[in-house]
């Protein structure tokens, strides 16, 4: 059977973009791509660092060697990478010339990118080093087997190194006396003789990394004694048995963060962290075997454990904690910035989330992520930078800007009806007490109740407050040494009278901070406001649908060379042209039984683009074209999105592609009025994950966890029978969410009712390797299970919202078709609060209160579910993951989609509705999205 998604996809080791650093204004019109291996105009990486010119690219084919390539890159703003399988390989001998600054590649210029290239053999020399005044950005690079790894001089030049390997050098990384030095994410181990990681920078962030002995023997595992102020989170830091020197972090005279790292030493004694002068600030940290933390009396420690933490595996650097170690919760709230990731062996990060009050060391029991891809080690990746700018500051005492500012969200309701607004604090203030007073007409308000929000219950604080007419003057007060981090502070519910009109406005006046010392903060308020919406009439009732399960068949393949089963017509190629609309009847496919009393079909809709594709949308028939992203492709990714569509006019469906694109329709299901034929409905339920293969976030292995799927494996899943999420026997199909986290490439996965054939259908591609997700409905097959089939080797997650099975005649609910529409838009709505900007970000929930929003008509206020679409738009900025569950319940540990890449990514979803027909969104990072609608569930 030929597979449903092959392409001939070269993966890239490097999948960056070229990172274009301050001297663009320097660059030429045009860069140039310069290929170097067989049949390239270039026989050596060296030979077209010759030729190359500012803001050129070298690409060097993978897993291809060169010996004695020795040269200097004296060319600025210039990127080597390697391109295909595996790294391209450097390798000199003991007789090879390393010429200039006795290296192997001598870096001379301001803005150099090497990706991906392995350097060996520098027995009496340097692998890279870096002249003073030059900068360099080093990704995926592995260092082995030189006297020193890398070198600098001392100048005026930054270093960046991200997801690189060092082992088996003399000294794997010596940084002089440079402006600035970052680490992050990286493998540094079994140096010979020297340290792993030594540096004198001006300013020096070393966050994320495995800095490990081993078997070696070095003198320091981190030398920082003539360095500048400094940040050091989330490593490990492990001693040998028997190093040169028992001091395992040697510190100088500058100030100095210490935070969130594992410490360990498997010597018999030592100093874990050693500073000539200044104290350091040391929290959070884990000091695990003998030894004295600090010989300095005056540094500030407070979170920190030592003694025995229980790790998982320790005799095999496992070094993560188990659910009963007692560093579980032993550190504290800091104050200041806490670690947004935590190292992924080998050489990745995912991102780190406190659940209640901080782990010790650099890993949280139970708050990782999903992990990231190569975009993440960006310059350093965005949320890194910012993450460790501020934890920088704080380092070295250099206050950011912190103010508390107040901001009341708007929202809507009828006349006499009630609105619920937030009290978000921003501004990283972080304050222990609040004051302030809204103040409102009593005319068109008739009551205001204010509770304590998520981010003063979590500090533990109380809210009180005293009316008047025509104002509420409110206090957060509690422990006064707990301050309050940014985000919904208050809760307000809002009592229109019965002779509201208009915008109701609110005023947030005389707003007061206070410090955890006492001292006042600067403070700013702005009012929100109540849209008070004129009534209509309700519309006309129609009948509920009830579902079909469908053995999932392709309805439309536009590529001549995967259409083995000889589709014409409107189902079948050629490919869509930009701008093109074509209309197809689903009941006439030859190949998928779809009977003419379908009212709306269950998709999964495939692109396959021909370049970028802005969007996709699959919509009724004679109506016109919503705005409704069905899928998005801008970056040329193959892409996957399900769709519940109505059918329309004829009983058929359009489909429109903004540009030029081979596109892919596969059916799992449909919706009919017909009570003879069906009596399934949809029975909602909490998110829940179902299936997580890999084992750091699930372990014992078995059919709900461990191990990865293999490259052509078929594994089933009794869904029923899962400990994780209480799924009754006799569901007919399951609503599910599918995350896959490629090793590498993943061609494609099918998910399919168990015990029967395979289809020739896909339910998810990632032919780049990204992390991605895809919501899908799949019909049950024996005994309840599903079958999963990986093309490549892949993790996966399964997330279910809710299953179809006979009406209970109490909680099935029927599916209601609307008009797709758009609910929510952060970049274009005019409508405020809930419902428009400004974006969403870091770490941030929006409630968006379905029913009323004013971009949709005919969503029933009693709706209890959505068939929904999510679109995230986050610019190019790394977004691991979104969100989407009912308002009023706590936000599971699932997720609806992801951008890792930056990249635009759709992804639809049956999401039950929550307190007051309102779905939450969570968002980790920045970013814009879209809310579509295309139908309800209810009874």
């Amino acid at each position: 059977m030929i597979p449903p998604i092959s392409i001939c996809w070269c993966h890239l080791v490097i999948a960056l973009p070229v990172i274009i650093l301050a001297f663009v204004g320097a660059l030429p019109v045009t860069a140039a791509i310069l290929p170097v291996g067989q049949g390239s105009p270039f026989r050596s990486p060296c030979e077209a660092v010759q030729a190359a010119r500012p803001g050129d690219t070298i690409e060097v084919a993978g897993s291809m060697s060169w010996r004695g390539d020795v040269c200097v890159i004296r060319t600025r703003d210039l990127t080597i990478r390697s391109v295909g399988q595996g790294r391209a390989r450097i390798e000199v001998s003991e007789d090879t010339p390393l010429g200039a600054g006795q290296a192997i590649w001598t870096v001379q210029a301001p803005g150099v990118v090497i990706e991906g290239v392995e350097f060996r053999g520098a027995a009496a020399g340097t692998a890279i080093r870096v002249a003073g005044g030059a900068g360099v950005t080093i990704r995926h690079v592995l260092i082995q087997g030189n006297k020193t790894g890398l070198e600098t001089g001392d100048g005026a030049g930054t270093v960046t190194i991200g997801a690189s390997e060092f082992r088996n050098n003399g000294n794997n990384l010596d940084v002089g006396r440079i402006s600035r030095f970052d680490l992050t994410g990286s493998y540094s181990h079994r140096s010979l003789n020297g340290s792993l990681v030594r540096s004198r920078a001006a300013e020096n962030r070393i966050l994320y990394n495995r800095l490990t002995q081993e078997e070696g023997r070095s003198a320091f595992v981190l030398d920082l004694t003539e360095a500048g102020p400094s940040t050091v989170m989330g490593n490990l830091i492990q001693q040998a048995e028997q190093p040169i020197d028992p001091i395992i972090f040697a510190a100088g005279d500058q100030l100095l963060r210490v935070e969130s790292n594992t410490f360990v030493n498997a010597h018999d004694s030592g100093t874990f962290i050693h500073s000539t002068a200044a104290p350091a600030v040391i929290r959070n940290n884990i000091f695990a075997g003998p030894g004295t933390i600090s010989n300095h009396p005056a540094s500030s420690m407070a979170g920190n454990f030592t003694g025995d933490p229980g790790f998982v595996a320790g005799d095999s650097f496992d070094y993560r904690l188990t659910p009963v170690s007692p560093a579980v919760g032993a550190g504290v709230e800091s104050g200041g910035p806490m670690p947004a990731f935590q190292y992924v062996h080998p050489l990745c990060l995912e991102t780190r989330s406190t659940r209640g009050t901080p782990d010790a060391g650099a890993w949280e029991f139970g708050g990782g992520g999903e992990p990231c891809d190569s975009a993440v080690f960006g310059s350093v990746d965005t949320a890194v930078k910012a993450q460790e700018g501020a934890a920088f500051r704080a380092a070295a005492r250099m206050p950011a800007a912190a103010t508390a500012s107040l901001q009341l969200s708007s929202g809507t309701a009828s006349a006499g009806g009630s609105a619920t607004l937030a009290l978000h604090l921003s501004g990283g203030a972080q304050p222990s007490a609040l004051q302030w007073t809204v103040t409102f007409s009593a005319a068109q308000i008739s009551a205001i109740q204010m509770t304590a929000g998520p981010a003063a219950t979590a500090a533990a604080k109380s809210l009180s407050c005293n009316a008047t007419s025509g104002a509420l003057t409110c206090v957060v007060v509690g422990l006064n040494a707990t301050p309050m981090a940014d985000g919904v502070v208050a809760q307000a519910v809002v009592q229109l009278t019965a002779g509201a009109a208009g915008s109701v406005a609110l005023q947030v006046l005389n707003p007061v901070a206070v410090t955890p010392g006492g001292q006042r903060i600067p403070a700013a308020a702005t009012g929100g406001s109540v849209a008070v919406q004129q009534a209509v009439a309700p519309p006309p009732a129609v009948a509920g649908l009830r579902y079909v399960p469908l053995h999932p068949c392709r309805l439309l393949e536009t590529r001549p060379e995967y259409n083995v089963d000889g589709r014409s017509g409107a189902f079948g190629p050629p490919y869509f042209q930009g701008g093109e609309i074509r209309t197809l009847v689903p009941s006439e496919s030859p190949l998928c039984a779809i009977p003419w009393h379908a009212k709306a079909l269950i998709l999964n809709v495939t692109v396959v683009p021909r370049g970028g594709v802005d969007s996709v949308t699959v919509w009724p028939a004679g109506q016109a074209r919503p705005q409704f992203r069905t899928v998005s492709a801008p970056d040329g990714a193959i892409a996957a999105n399900s769709a519940i569509v109505a059918l329309g006019a004829g009983g058929a469906i359009s489909v429109f592609a903004s540009n030029a694109t081979d596109l892919i329709l596969d059916v799992s299901g449909y919706f009919t009025d017909q009570a003879q034929v069906s009596n399934l409905v949809y029975h909602p339920l909490p998110p829940c994950r179902v299936l997580d293969t890999r084992a750091p976030y699930r372990s014992p292995a078995g059919p709900f966890g461990p191990p990865t799927l293999q490259a052509h494996e078929t594994r089933r899943v009794q869904i029923p029978a899962t400990p994780y999420c209480q799924i009754p026997q006799g569901a007919a199909a399951y609503s599910l969410t599918l995350t896959v986290v490629p090793h590498e490439t993943l061609a494609f996965l099918t998910a399919w009712p168990a015990g029967s054939a395979r289809p020739n259908v896909s339910t998810i591609n990632s032919p780049d390797g990204r992390v991605a997700a895809n919501s899908v409905v799949v019909p049950a097959g024996q005994n309840g299970a599903i079958d999963l089939f990986a093309h490549d080797s892949t993790d996966a997650l399964i997330d279910i919202t809710g299953y179809f099975a006979p009406d209970d005649g109490q909680n099935g609910l029927y599916y209601y078709p609307v008009s797709q529409c758009r609910a929510a838009d952060t970049i274009s709505f005019p409508h405020g609060g809930a419902f428009g900007g400004p974006m969403f970000g870091a770490e941030t929930t929006r409630t968006v209160p379905v029913p009323s929003a004013p971009g949709c008509s005919g969503i029933s206020a009693g709706a209890r579910g959505y068939a929904l679409n999510v679109t995230a738009l986050p610019s190019g900025s790394p977004m691991p993951f979104l969100t989407v569950w009912p308002a009023g319940q706590l936000q599971p540990v699932a997720s609806m989609l992801n951008a890792m890449n930056g990249q635009t990514v759709s992804n639809a979803a049956i999401v039950p509705a929550g307190a007051g027909g309102a779905v939450n969104i969570f968002t980790h990072q920045p970013t814009h999205i879209f809310l579509e609608i295309a139908g309800y569930f209810g009874r």
